[in-house]
């Protein structure tokens, strides 16, 4: 998915230094250039709120999402951009991560 991601709990400072709410969700901490998180146009500093309608998600729960998904079908995140909330949707990469 080409993310790295912090929960929100361990960020909260963080998230209040990049100027988001205290909403529960996973801080993207780095986006991967040219990876499916990149080309759905998410940045660092974004906070994921919700994966396909399940709201205060964990890293673990994403990745199961993921992995649950058909190859052609894109995970639906919502996620807040400052106080702004945008939708995004990440396709499935069928290459394989040297982290997996």
């Amino acid at each position: 998915m080409g993310l790295t991601l912090e929960s929100a709990i361990i960020a909260r400072r963080r998230r209040q230094a990049v100027g988001l709410s205290d909403t529960p969700g996973l801080l993207v901490a780095a986006v991967e250039p040219a990876s499916p998180a990149d080309t759905a146009g998410l940045a660092r500093g974004d906070l994921i709120v919700e994966a396909d309608g399940q709201p205060s998600i964990s890293a673990v729960a994403l990745a199961e999402l993921l992995a649950a998904l058909p190859d052609d079908k894109p995970l639906r995140v919502t996620l807040l951009r400052g106080n702004e909330s945008r939708r995004a949707a990440i396709a499935r990469s069928t290459k394989s991560s040297p982290n997996r």
